[in-house]
C-alpha cells in the first residue's frame, strides 16, 4: 500500500515539476527580446494550454494525497481509540493510546484531552501524574450516533 502511494506522490510530484519547467522555459523564451513572434505566440501557447494547467493539476493532486492521508490517519486513530474503550469497559490511559496509536505521548495525550473534551469524560490522576480517562460508552455510542446521522 505505501509503495502504490509512493507511486503516486512521484507521479504527482512529476506532474507539478513538468509544469513548472514547461511555464519557466515558456517564460524565460518570452522574454528574450530576439524571440521571433511566431515563437512567442506559441510559446504563450505553451504556457497557458500546458505548463500551466500541469502545475494547477499537479498541485491539487499533492494537495488531495495530502487530505487523503490525514483522512486515513484520523480514522485510524479514532479506530485505536474505540477498540481500547471498548477492550477495557471505557478507561484508557496515554500510555495505551501510545502504544496502539505510534503518537508520541503528548499528541497521544492532546488527542485524549480532545476526546474527553467532546465526550465529557471523567479522568484520575495516579500520586506519578499518569492520567486514566473514563469515557461512559452509551454515551460516546450515542454522540457518534448523532454525528453519522448529521
Amino acid at each position: 500500500m505505501k509503495l502504490v502511494g509512493r507511486k503516486a506522490d512521484l507521479r504527482n510530484a512529476a506532474i507539478l515539476l513538468l509544469g513548472l519547467l514547461i511555464s519557466l522555459v515558456a517564460l524565460n523564451k518570452l522574454q528574450h527580446p530576439a524571440t521571433p513572434a511566431q515563437d512567442r505566440e506559441e510559446l504563450k501557447a505553451s504556457l497557458v494550454f500546458v505548463g500551466l494547467p500541469l502545475v494547477g493539476l499537479g498541485g491539487w493532486l499533492i494537495q488531495a494525497e495530502r487530505r487523503q492521508a490525514r483522512q486515513q490517519q484520523q480514522m485510524s486513530l479514532q479506530d485505536s481509540f474505540f477498540q481500547i474503550l471498548k477492550k477495557n469497559c471505557g478507561y484508557i490511559n496515554v500510555i495505551q493510546f501510545s502504544l496502539a496509536s505510534g503518537l508520541d505521548g503528548k499528541l497521544a495525550k492532546a488527542y485524549l484531552d480532545k476526546r474527553a473534551l467532546e465526550f465529557n469524560a471523567d479522568y484520575d490522576v495516579s500520586e506519578a501524574g499518569n492520567i486514566t480517562y473514563y469515557f461512559e460508552l452509551e454515551t460516546a455510542d450515542a454522540t457518534l450516533l448523532g454525528n453519522a446521522e448529521s
